[in-house]
């Protein structure tokens, strides 16, 4: 199983074409079985020859095998995915192997950074849109934010979990 989460430099129908030629051309790559570095060189390649100035998308793959629980993560320039551990621990994957958004230089060199997910495990993929919330005096709800609401959250299952924490951005974020 294959999980992105990416976000386009800019807003409105540019920003909408620019996803979907990366959505198309990985899913083209995979398909074709390139590995997942494989395939990011690839869109990155496509991206820069394409001359689309000061466009680029930040990117997190996550391939998971689904009969091991093993993870391949791959980020380029996106928020570091946050593996909650069975003990309420937060762990942040692939902070050190986190590489540019696609589109900003030729050589993205993504490594993957590999972890096992568990039973009783989740993991969290998320944008700026959750982080970026802004509450009444102007502060941002923020990474460290989202990981204090997972840590402190004793919700087992993953939808309970996604429910506490747009409750706790909600709550941050007021009228």
């Amino acid at each position: 199983l294959v999980v992105l989460v990416a976000d386009a430099c800019g807003k409105g129908v540019s920003a909408a074409i620019l996803i979907s030629i990366v959505s198309g051309e990985l899913k083209s790559c995979l398909a074709g079985r390139l590995s997942p570095a494989a395939a990011l060189a690839r869109v990155n390649a496509r991206l820069l020859a394409a001359e689309c100035d000061n466009k680029f998308v930040t990117l997190l793959m996550v391939v998971i095998d689904t009969q091991s629980g093993s993870l391949e993560v791959l980020n380029a320039g996106h928020f570091d995915p946050l593996l909650r551990r069975s003990d309420g621990t937060v762990v942040r994957l692939g902070a050190d192997s986190r590489r540019l958004p696609l589109g900003i230089e030729a050589d993205v060199g993504c490594s993957p950074t590999e972890e096992r997910l568990a039973p009783g495990e989740a993991l969290v993929l998320f944008s700026d849109g959750l982080a970026d919330a802004m509450n009444n005096e102007n502060e941002c709800y923020r990474v460290e934010r989202i990981v204090q609401a997972i840590e402190s959250s004793d919700h087992q299952d993953a939808s309970s979990l996604v429910e506490y924490l747009i409750r706790d951005v909600r709550a941050f974020v007021g009228e």
